[in-house]
């Protein structure tokens, strides 16, 4: 997500992560589950990123940087459909593998519809070969 006052904001075509690098962030406080995807996709793009403000919720971060406050790094799916605009796709596209396990012989009823959304879903199966996979 970025500003649309940012000077990437409107260019053509998808983001470089490292020519972010020098901007003031929205980042995810410690503990939340993204904090370490994004302070890791910046890591491998070559800079730590400033954060100027840090926020819990995921929707709270895309308003954030669309209201001008500072890019944020989330995953397209998070995206509240009233800011799309807002969205630059980067390049290359960071990625992460979302596992699930059961300790029991089959998923219970509730946790296996969710595996089965978690499996139709319309993102890639398969990252491109460009795409910074995060360990975790």
């Amino acid at each position: 997500m970025l500003p649309l006052t940012d000077p990437l904001a409107h260019a053509r075509g998808p983001v470089r992560l490292e020519d972010l690098a020098g901007r003031d962030w929205v980042r995810f406080e410690e503990g939340h589950g993204l904090s370490d995807h994004a302070a890791e996709a910046c890591r491998l793009a070559g800079f730590t990123p400033r954060g100027v403000v840090e926020t819990a919720q995921v929707e709270a971060a895309a308003r954030l940087a669309a209201a001008g406050v500072g890019p944020a790094l989330l995953p397209h799916k998070n995206v509240p459909p009233d800011l799309t605009g807002h969205v630059r796709r980067l390049e290359p596209p960071v990625v992460w593998r979302v596992c699930a396990f059961v300790c029991e012989r089959a998923f219970p009823p509730l946790a296996a519809a969710f595996a089965d959304v978690l499996d139709e879903g319309p993102w890639l199966r398969r990252p491109p070969a460009d795409a910074r996979e995060l360990t975790p």
